[in-house]
């Protein structure tokens, strides 16, 4: 049986990076420094966990996460227990800096006999700074009834609840304020103005590259030719084994150090930021190419003067 049941499980060191220059909705012009950089690592194999950062030098938002992805199979479907923390940085003027932070990300099913995969559970976000919070309410589709991604957002500042957001994450979101009941667009995935994803020439990436480590499986896959696609699979994970192999050889108490991301010495067991923190490069990836599109958020959100509000 050559078809892979895992056909793109990070592989240790694995490295993903690319960014967005953002444009001007009105004239589609790229705005000047308003730059994201994404950049996610598989930091370890046994258990598999993967860290990622994305960063706006322009807005002063970053963005860490530290991730470990399990999946249970329970017979109608596959449950992935996803064991998540989180910090959302954002720097205001006067240097106040607000973080939300989470310990807990919903679960993920596959459902086996609808062949649907979705999220389903709460999902919650806390400014200890503020007393802002969201909770994000991922429902579970019922056999009869209801819509698939179908989610309910409550932003609230201590025991207030003063935003309610609702729709799917596939479709459109409205964002309600609660206080004077006006209702508008928050996010229409359907509309969206998209944005290009841009990432470093082929030939210039390093071996441990994504887009390099599963060229092979990738090109299996487009040609429908899954025999090829399990093939190329096996021989990189032949390639790792003989790599740990090899670093055993040479050093008994072997650890791999990530290169990007560094562990926080001495850190809380129980603490719910990630132990990991982001290495920024001096110098941003030069020579760039386009490969894809993201999406973006629209402007037409009822805004509460009383609510600090971020750079768009």
């Amino acid at each position: 049986m050559y078809f892979p049941k895992n056909p793109l499980n990070p592989i240790l060191g694995e490295v993903y990076e690319c960014q967005v220059q953002h444009t001007d909705e009105k004239t589609n012009e790229a705005i000047k420094d308003d730059i994201t950089h994404f950049t996610a690592e598989q930091i370890s194999h046994h258990p598999p966990i993967s860290c990622f950062n994305f960063y706006n030098d322009k807005h002063k938002i970053k963005f860490d996460s530290k991730q470990q992805i399990t999946p249970v199979f329970k017979g109608k479907c596959i449950r992935v227990n996803m064991d998540v923390k989180t910090c959302i940085t954002l720097e205001r003027e006067g240097g106040v800096t607000e973080t939300y932070f989470n310990d807990k990300f919903t679960e993920g099913y596959l459902r086996l006999l609808r062949w649907k995969f979705e999220f389903t559970g709460k999902y919650s976000f806390v400014c200890p700074e503020t007393g802002y919070s969201a909770v994000i309410n991922f429902k579970d589709k019922p056999i009869i009834g209801g819509k698939w991604h179908d989610l309910q957002i409550t932003v609230s500042k201590g025991t207030e609840p003063i935003y309610d957001i609702h729709g799917t994450h596939v479709d459109i979101l409205t964002i309600t304020n609660l206080k004077d009941k006006t209702s508008g667009i928050f996010i229409n995935y359907n509309t969206m103005r998209s944005e290009p994803v841009v990432e470093e020439p082929f030939e210039q990436l390093k071996e441990n590259a994504s887009q390099k480590v599963w060229k092979g499986v990738a090109e299996g896959f487009a040609k429908k030719d899954s025999r090829k696609a399990g093939l190329e699979k096996q021989k990189i994970e032949e390639n790792q084994r003989k790599k740990a192999k090899a670093n055993l050889a040479k050093d008994p108490n072997f650890i791999h150090k990530p290169h990007y991301f560094s562990q926080i010495p001495n850190f809380p067991a129980d603490c719910v930021k990630p132990d990991y923190i982001f290495k920024k490069p001096v110098e941003s990836t030069p020579n760039l190419s386009k490969v894809e599109s993201s999406a973006k958020i629209e402007n037409s959100i009822p805004v509460d003067n009383s609510i600090p509000q971020t750079a768009n």
